[in-house]
Order: structure tokens, then C-alpha cells, then sequence
């Protein structure tokens, strides 16, 4: 049985206070004030009751009676975050009450709530990445877009989208390490190794695909000047579809 708010509970003196605190320190918005609101609510339902009046002695409130809060929200079949949340509101309300000397120790302090779960990233469909791939022609066709950097971008998104490398992959990527032959490139990405405080580059190798090949031999070919880098890294690519 899910918990509900105690309708009386912002009647409290201490909460009151906290609710005054958050919109004139903090700042918080209106819809984040009414979520503060419902869940210390139902804190004062769990522990005095939904009928109980204010004000509540907060000194009095146990670390087992947080526990048993926290807990009432994993009985109830509700989220991870949602539980998370709960308790971030009532830890913030008795630390509140702690510089305030109302209460002496947080009973929330050192609970801890549940992982949130790992989900599966978001992936672009079909539909959007053949929209994505030629936003650096429709810029070109409706001459928002020069033939170099229509070019340019078209060899950077093919290539993006052949090889599955990330942006900081691709633009430090050379022309010597680009296998046209093969259909291969060379990409460096800087790891920082913490235990040592130093910087450790991690090289592999990437796989691209016939298109992404054919568009960045045609960049290369149209390039103003020669230069040992590709040059993705000097300049961000303006087709629209880049915010």
C-alpha cells in the first residue's frame, strides 16, 4: 500500500521553515517545491501517521523509522530513482534541521538506497541516421552550405557512423593512418591513468565502410592546402544537424 502525504504536514513549523529555505536559498522551482512537499509528507506518514497533527518531534524520528520510510517504498513496487529521491529529500530536510539545532544527528545520514538499474543506451533509428547523414547535402542543395565544408561534413558523419568511433576519437585522426586500400583508419584517445597522474594515449584500429572511404577521398581531394592532419579537429562541422 502506497504511502500518502499527511495533508497537515507543511503546517509544521520545521517544515515550514525548510519550504521557505528552498525557495528563497536554493531557488528550486515550483514543481520541485510541491515534490519536497509530498515526500517529507509521506515521511510524516510513516512514521506519526496520515492524520497526525503538527508539529512533529523531529528529534524523536530513529534511524530505524528511516529505514522503515525508505523500506515501505520497495514494498510498494516503486522505481530505484524514485527511492533515491525520496531519501535525498528526507536527508536534505534533517540536515536542514541539524544547522538549524533542531535535531542533533541525521538518522538518514548513512542509509543508502538502491542502484539505480542499467539500461540499454539509445540508438538512433533507421530513419533518423539516413536524416543525419544527409543534412550535409540538404544544407549544400539549399546553398546554406559551401562545397568544402559540404565535403568536409559528409566525410566526418559517414565516417562517424561507419566506424562507431566518438567525435574526440575522430578528429585527431592523420592521413598516414588512414588505409584506403584496406578500408581501415588508426584512432588515439588520451586515457588518463589516475594512480599516476599522467596522460596514456590508447590506439586501435577502425573499420570504414565503402561510403566513408569514397566521401573522404573526395574531401581529401578538394582540400585547400595539404596538410598532415585530416583537420576535423580544427573546426566544427556547421551542417545543421550539429547543435
Amino acid at each position: 500500500m502506497k504511502l500518502r502525504p499527511n495533508s497537515r504536514a507543511t503546517e509544521d513549523p520545521a517544515l515550514a521553515r525548510f519550504m521557505r529555505y528552498l525557495m528563497a536559498e536554493r531557488n528550486v522551482s515550483p514543481h520541485t517545491l510541491s515534490g519536497y512537499a509530498s515526500d517529507l509528507g509521506q515521511l510524516v506518514t510513516s512514521v506519526w501517521g496520515g492524520d497526525a497533527a503538527p508539529p512533529y518531534p523531529w528529534r524523536e524520528v530513529s534511524e530505524r523509522e528511516a529505514r522503515a520510510f525508505v523500506l515501505s517504498f520497495a514494498q510498494d513496487g516503486s522505481t530505484p530513482a524514485t527511492m533515491q529521491r525520496k531519501l535525498a529529500a528526507a536527508r536534505s530536510f534533517c540536515r536542514f534541521l541539524q544547522r538549524e539545532e533542531t535535531i542533533l544527528d541525521n538518522p538518514f545520514a548513512l542509509l543508502r538506497g538502491p542502484r539505480k538499474a542499467k539500461t540499454l543506451p539509445k540508438v538512433l533509428s533507421v530513419g533518423e541516421i539516413e536524416r543525419f547523414l544527409a543534412c550535409p547535402r540538404r544544407d549544400y542543395d539549399e546553398g546554406t552550405l559551401d562545397e568544402y565544408p559540404f565535403l568536409r561534413d559528409t566525410a566526418l558523419f559517414e565516417s562517424l557512423y561507419s566506424t562507431g568511433c566518438r567525435i574526440s576519437e575522430m578528429t585527431p585522426v592523420v592521413w598516414g593512418e588512414i588505409d584506403f586500400g584496406r578500408g581501415t583508419l588508426v584512432v588515439t584517445v588520451q586515457r588518463i591513468a589516475w594512480s599516476f597522474s599522467v596522460v596514456r594515449p590508447s590506439r586501435r584500429f577502425a573499420v570504414c565502410g565503402k561510403w566513408s572511404s569514397r566521401s573522404i577521398q573526395r574531401w581529401r581531394r578538394k582540400r585547400r592546402r595539404s596538410s598532415f592532419r585530416t583537420g576535423w579537429g580544427r573546426s566544427r562541422p556547421v551542417s545543421s544537424s550539429v547543435g
